[in-house]
């Protein structure tokens, strides 16, 4: 065994001592010293990767998403989305925004966020009943994201009775 071929690495989510072959290429995990398990939903891995898109992501289209924006609507749902809602899924938009939606009991949410104003269109409709809701958030602010916690809740016949 060469153990120049060896190589700890750190990485986000994994911990571990990995084999190489002289290209570089991975071989083998040797061990595993630490593993941390992500909700397929993670905001702050789903807007990394959309961090990545470039200008005509999108057929030809698309605008490519603004890195500081992300980085700052990550810090900001980490801060303010209340942890016991569930977590969205999340899209880019072509016009270089982030679409969150949820589907809550009878009900689809959609957040539209702009990302350089990290401002954001709320719309839930009942599937049902075609009820619908509407509101403009102002992220910025901890009131624009107590108000989208608070509708979300309000949705959410397994939290609302709390």
């Amino acid at each position: 065994m060469r153990c120049q071929n060896i190589r700890t690495i750190v990485c986000s989510p994994l911990k571990g001592v990995l084999r190489k072959d002289r290209n570089g290429n991975l071989k083998s995990i040797v061990s595993v010293e630490h593993v941390t398990i992500l909700d397929p939903l993670d905001v702050e891995t789903r807007l990394d990767e959309l961090a990545a898109l470039e200008d005509r992501w999108l057929d030809g289209k698309g605008v490519a998403l603004d890195k500081t924006g992300l980085k700052v609507l990550s810090e900001e749902f980490e801060k303010n989305f209340d942890a016991e809602l569930p977590l969205p899924h999340i899209y880019p938009t072509p016009e270089g925004g982030v679409l969150a939606e949820w589907t809550l009991d009878q009900w689809a949410v959609s957040l539209e966020i702009q990302i350089p104003s990290q401002t954001a269109q709320y719309q839930a409709l009942n599937l049902a009943s075609d009820e619908s809701s509407d509101l403009d958030l102002n992220l910025n602010e901890p009131s624009g994201w107590a108000l989208l916690n608070e509708s979300l809740r309000t949705l959410n016949s397994s939290l609302s009775s709390r």
